[in-house]
């Protein structure tokens, strides 16, 4: 039942591994005397081919200088080190020509518990649009436009005419008279840790919101990217908007977003009053994220994912009772309790986020990636595994038929991860899943219930393969 479509491992790669585990079986029932000859035989070898380790480590550490990646991290675990290291690089790596960050101030926390204002450098995503508009006008049609043209553009807009967030939206007749000129964007937000000690990296990107799902991560436009150590980032949200307002009237601004000229002869007092990508305009449709994020942007402390009362729109509570929000009739108790716009709002006074162009309550959203791949497809990925392996779709000529289910099943995966790992490598498909195991299972025995555990990024990956391998 394996697919053809699923390159099998090699003859060559199956007696390397064959070999490899033979070796670690051997070596854990060595005895002393054997592992301190094994050990001088090691020493001898480094002494006798020192000169061309050292001369490689030489020619590493030159292409390292030369990449501005020699001292990331100059202590190995280091937090400190590390983060400044990523930031210097990140400082020095070569700027597009055509688009110059713009700086803004923010509020950081260090480790030492000290706070100080830093710049911090945004790409305007007016200025992304016009890049895009007119040095790739193929990429534009195709990221931008999406698969439908302007009818497609036009569409949207209708489609939505009734909802709440466009109800009120401060672009709304712009989009009734120009809807086929008018792109919707979604804001993204997410982090990623950089170091087992928690510091990470939060990435404020756009994407327009027409494009096919499987290339929404190929579409984001990157805003800004900073260190989880920022406490207060007032100053980001108001550019933002003042960006994106640029980009919805479709004209580049005369002043900055304080309302001051640019410096003279600079080039965005050169390029003040022209049009941005003719008559094309972004308009903010979306605000998507998952719920940490959302949290911290938000300030949602009352109501998050870590309470009881967990919703931002409803008081439906995890527990049952009359508010369980796991009552999904359209009368729900909870849902005749949702909380408003203008309640939401008047409950975060002075929140510079809520201050974006037709930012609403009701367009704000869960990420679809973390609800699926980090949720939904967990399940149906561990079921799919389960499955294969009972219909023994890994298994070999030669195998013990029947023996211990771990045993058996444990094999499977192993050769599973390797048909993976090698239709990857076909398809330069990056990832970094580990070996497929009884563990990442949730699994010991045949009865439990299976669930995956992974990074959404390489759950889509392994959907993705696992549709390749079984049968239509």
């Amino acid at each position: 039942m394996t697919s053809p479509a699923v390159p099998e491992p090699s003859a060559e790669l199956l007696r390397l591994a064959t070999g490899v585990r033979r070796a670690a079986t051997d070596l854990g029932q060595t005895s002393d005397e054997q592992r301190q000859q094994a050990l001088e035989a090691m020493a001898a070898a480094l002494h006798h081919h020192g000169d061309r380790i050292v001369a490689a480590n030489a020619a590493d550490l030159a292409q390292a200088e030369a990449d501005g990646l020699a001292h990331i991290g100059g202590l190995v675990g280091c937090l400190s080190n590390s983060t400044r290291g990523v930031r210097r690089h990140m400082a020095t790596r070569r700027r597009h020509d055509d688009i110059e960050p713009y700086m803004v101030e923010a509020t950081y926390r260090l480790a030492s518990g000290n706070v100080e204002n830093k710049e911090l450098g945004m790409i305007l995503p007016h200025e992304i649009l016009h890049l895009i508009w007119s040095k790739a006008p193929n990429l534009f049609m195709q990221r931008f436009i999406g698969p439908h043209g302007e009818i497609g553009l036009r569409e949207f807009w209708e489609h939505c005419a009734g909802e709440p967030w466009l109800q009120n939206h401060e672009y709304k007749q712009l989009v009734e008279a120009k809807g086929e000129k008018c792109i919707p964007i979604k804001l993204h937000g997410d982090d990623a840790p950089v170091s087992k000690r928690g510091c990470g990296y939060v990435f404020l990107n756009f994407a327009p919101l027409l494009v096919p799902f499987q290339e929404t991560a190929h579409s984001r436009c990157l805003i800004a990217a900073f260190s989880t150590e920022m406490v207060e980032n007032d100053e980001l949200w108001q550019v933002l908007a003042w960006s994106l307002r640029s980009a919805a009237l479709g004209v580049f601004p005369c002043l900055d977003h304080r309302g001051d000229p640019f410096p003279q002869d600079s080039a965005r007092a050169k390029a003040a009053g022209r049009p941005i990508a003719n008559d094309y305009r972004i308009i903010l449709a979306q605000m998507a994220s998952d719920w940490k994020y959302l949290k911290e942007v938000f300030h949602m402390d009352d109501r998050n994912y870590n309470r009881n009362e967990f919703c931002f729109i409803c008081p439906g509570t995890k527990s049952g009772g009359v508010m369980c929000a796991y009552n999904y009739k359209a009368d729900a108790p909870c849902l005749m309790d949702a909380t408003t716009h203008e309640d939401f709002v008047r409950d975060r006074p002075g929140l510079a986020i809520v201050s974006l162009p037709g930012m609403h309550l009701s367009f704000i959203r869960l990420d679809a990636v973390h609800i699926l791949f980090l949720g939904i497809y967990q399940w149906e990925i561990a079921a799919a595994f389960v499955e294969l392996l009972n219909e023994n779709v890994w298994q070999e000529e030669g195998d013990v038929r029947g023996g211990p289910w771990v045993e058996r099943a444990s094999l499977q995966l192993r050769r599973a991860y390797a048909a993976f790992k090698a239709w990857c490598k076909v398809r330069h498909i990056k990832h970094s899943e580990t070996a497929f195991t009884l563990r990442k299972l949730s699994m010991s025995s045949p009865g439990q219930r299976p669930f995956y555990k992974c990074k959404a990024a390489n759950g889509m990956k392994v959907m993705e393969w696992l549709s390749s391998v079984t049968p239509k």
